[in-house]
């Protein structure tokens, strides 16, 4: 056999043995596959026949059970937590409305009272009515003409009197008598809270009309502190009234020195 013959016999049958070689590889790789799979279906089939195997997955599944049932109820109470929370905030809120709502009203009501007390609001109620008006007699070359018109201080004996009778309110002409009023002669008219009068004087309280006319007429009283001016003249007419009506104080109630005491 030549050397060339000899060539192509090996080639040949390199050729056949690469043709065998891709035939077989496929096979091999799907056989070896085959079996892994062949082995897990059989070790799963082997479990799950297995008892223990079976009860593991039983307490697992009842575990699972419990818990979802655990969750559910928690969630209920987690949700009627939170609408009784939702019912004591609403209910805290209306005692919270209501008990400020009191609070209120009675901080209203202390202030009004106060209000009244200091004359700040007009005020009506039984009571006297007192007119001074001066003499309409012309004092003579002898007499002293003091005697013959009323006077701030016989203004302010009649309202001392009315406050210790009990009056509740006093007012002279449309001024409003307060713990500030000052009642003053400026010439022949009258000063009340810096605002000139003239006469007839009206001076009006509110209280008990029997107690304040009493007062008024008792005896070495303020009637007869005017006796000297009632002979020249002066008029005093004292009338029990059954409404009065008083305004309240328009003056000025600042305080631009005074200040509260501090609490010790």
């Amino acid at each position: 056999m030549s050397l060339s013959e000899s060539v192509k016999e090996t080639t040949t049958a390199l050729r056949t043995r690469r043709r065998d070689i891709t035939w077989h590889l496929p096979m091999i790789c799907a056989s070896v596959v085959l079996g892994i799979l062949v082995t897990l279906q059989f070790r799963t089939q082997r479990d799950l026949g297995n008892p223990l195997a079976q009860d593991n997955v039983n307490n697992l599944s009842r575990m699972l059970m419990y818990q979802e049932t655990e969750r559910n109820k928690l969630m209920n109470d987690l949700k009627e937590t939170r609408e009784q929370k939702d019912r004591y905030e609403t209910l805290l809120s209306e005692q919270g409305r209501k008990q400020t709502q009191e609070a209120l009203n009675l901080l209203k009501e202390e202030v009004d009272k106060a209000r009244m007390q200091a004359g700040l609001v007009p005020v009506k109620g039984p009571g006297v009515e007192v007119r001074l008006e001066d003499s309409l007699q012309k004092p003579g070359p002898t007499d002293d003409a003091y005697f013959f018109i009323v006077h701030d201080v016989d203004i302010q004996s009649f309202v001392n009197e009315l406050w210790a009778a009990g009056a509740e309110a006093v007012a002279i002409n449309d001024q409003r008598v307060v713990t500030s009023t000052s009642v003053r002669c400026v010439g022949p008219t009258v000063l009340v809270n810096a605002v000139r009068l003239a006469p007839p004087y009206m001076i009006r309280a509110i209280g008990d009309q029997k107690t304040l006319d009493t007062a008024l007429r008792m005896p070495n009283g303020v009637l007869a502190s005017l006796s000297a001016s009632l002979a020249k003249g002066v008029r005093v007419d004292i009338v029990k009234r059954k409404d009065i009506e008083l305004p309240e104080f328009k003056g000025s109630g600042g305080f631009r020195y005074a200040e509260p005491v501090s609490a010790k």
